[in-house]
């Protein structure tokens, strides 16, 4: 989705590129620990009830929402609106 809302403007491409990575690096990390571990202890007793299933999901999309919300806010800003992108603080962004 981060790939989908980058526009013409580096910075919302650089934006994208960085969240995309991260989510490759998260989701390929989480998938290699469930193929390891087969099982995750943590969340047995959370995910054996409905209420308690439906309540870790809806708290890891609340959290996902939460996150992705910078690049979604600075992906919706006018090009007009935008300073020129490559300055010290885009560095240090990134």
């Amino acid at each position: 989705a981060a790939v989908a809302t980058a526009g013409a403007d580096a910075r919302q491409r650089c934006s994208a590129g960085a969240v995309a990575l991260w989510a490759v690096k998260l989701s390929s990390f989480l998938f290699y620990r469930a193929l390891q571990t087969q099982h995750d202890g943590r969340l047995t007793e959370i995910l054996s009830t409905t209420s308690g299933a439906a309540g870790f999901w809806f708290i890891s999309f609340a959290w996902g929402w939460v996150v992705s919300l910078p690049h979604t806010i600075a992906a919706g800003v006018p090009a007009a609106g935008r300073p020129r992108f490559g300055g010290p603080f885009d560095v240090l962004g990134l």
